[in-house]
Order: structure tokens, then sequence, then C-alpha cells
């Protein structure tokens, strides 16, 4: 009897864990893994979060939805405490990592509107910001990846028409010694874009569509020059199959840029 009571203490033990796990959804690429409570709900705890795939993440910072066209407020995940714009340490919110150095996340104790989208489909949502300090993509001055996290699912996906495309070419290889039932591919993208006067921002992001693709190099130039330029941060936009980059160089309204994307 004691022994059929010890067997059923320890499948319940190792049952926990596996239920908390399916409270959490999650979305990745080669980069980054989004994570969130799976249903979000008003009044119930929230955790949100990412994780990197390759490297510990010491600290990272974040932002909320914008509410009503306001900045929305901005804290920072260090220590294993969450800190505001003042330097004071939150007490309705906690850090969350999930037991994994990697990750760098918030449990919000209880979730109300303000975490919600927006209505505006060109609100962001929850934004992650973390150093790579290496570099990324063969860029070494790609500093920096942000991360969105939405609470809706499904949402539609526009971007920005700050660059006009001209042309666009792809190479695609097979991988033909896969045995995978399913073809797997690498190419490289030749993106040409016209730059076109913008309200949003002043280093001129490139946003893309890249849902499924993960970057492995990245490079950029103009094609009256053929100067090449650098990235220095990227964001991702998992949930919605987005990609923008950022640059400090600044570019001339007309000015033609090639972005070349290998994948």
């Amino acid at each position: 009897m004691r022994s059929l009571w010890f067997l059923f203490v320890l499948s319940f033990v190792s049952f926990v864990p596996l239920l908390a796990a399916e409270d959490l959804s999650r979305w990745s690429n080669d980069e980054v893994e989004v994570i969130r409570t799976a249903v979000p709900s008003n009044g119930e705890p929230l955790i949100v979060g990412i994780k990197a795939k390759n490297d510990e993440i010491e600290g990272c910072n974040l932002s909320f939805p914008p509410r009503n066209g306001e900045i929305p407020p901005f804290y920072v995940v260090v220590d294993g405490v969450v800190i505001d714009e003042n330097g004071d340490v939150v007490d309705w919110m906690e850090a969350w990592d999930g037991g994994d150095n990697r990750t760098c996340g918030i449990k919000i104790l209880e979730k109300n509107d303000d975490h919600d989208d927006a209505d505006d489909e060109m609100s962001t949502g929850f934004i992650f910001n973390f150093a790579v300090p290496d570099g990324l993509f063969g860029q070494s001055n790609l500093n920096y990846i942000a991360v969105q996290v939405h609470m809706k699912d499904e949402l539609l996906t526009p971007i920005l028409d700050n660059f006009l495309p001209v042309s666009y070419n792809l190479a695609l290889l097979p991988d033909l010694l896969s045995s995978d039932p399913e073809t797997h591919y690498t190419g490289t993208m030749e993106l040409h874009l016209q730059h076109t006067p913008t309200q949003y921002y002043y280093n001129t992001p490139f946003h893309m569509h890249m849902d499924g693709l993960n970057v492995r190099n990245l490079g950029g130039y103009t094609d009256a020059s053929a100067q090449p330029f650098d990235f220095v941060k990227v964001e991702f936009d998992i949930q919605k199959g987005t990609i923008i980059l950022f640059t400090e160089t600044q570019f001339e309204d007309g000015d033609t840029i090639a972005i070349v994307i290998d994948f």
C-alpha cells in the first residue's frame, strides 16, 4: 500500500510541471523565443518574456503597449527585480525567467486592459530589448535585439511604406541530401528599395515580411555609390512574421538602397 502511495505522489509531482508548461504559448526563430501566458485573462497573472537561443541574457528592458498615442512606460529587468523609470522596484510585477538564464521576462500579478494590444493595426505590443555585444548576422555593429510580444493572436501584418520596392532577386538552394520528407532550402534574396519621406523614425528602419525564414547573414549598400552601411539593431515580431532592421545611416528621399539577406 505504501508503495502504491509513493508511486501516486511521484506521478503527481511529475505531472505538475507538464501542466504548468501547457499554460504558456511559445513562438520562435533561430535567434529568440517569445513566451506568453497561453490565454491572457484580466484579473489573472500574466507572463510575458523572451529567450535568447544562443547566449545568456544579463538583463533586458521593456516597454508596454502604447495607449492613446502616449509614450509607453519603460522598465528594466535586472538581478531578479523589475525597476521603473524612476529607479524604484515595482511591487505589482515580478521578474520571471522560468529558471533559465537565457530568458528575460516579467510576471504581472494581475492583468488588465492596459496590457492588451491597441486597436490600431500599426501599434506595437510589449517590446523587449537586450544586447548582443558580439554582433549578429555578420554585422559587428548590430548589437541590439528587440522582440515584440502581443496579447492577440493572428494579427494583421501591415508594414510601413517608408521604402518602395524597386526590384527583388531570389536564389534558392534545396537540401537534396536531407532524409527529411519535407524539402528545406537555403537561399539569398536581394531587395532594392527606394526611400520615401517618413514621419515615424529618425533612423529609417526597413520593415519586411520574413515569416518562417531565419536570417544567416545580412548586408546593405546604396545603389548609387555601392557604399556599404551597417545595421545596428534588429526587431523581431515572430507572431506577425515581420522583421525590422535599423541603421544609423541617413538616406535622402529618392535614394535607392539594396539589402542582401542570406537565409
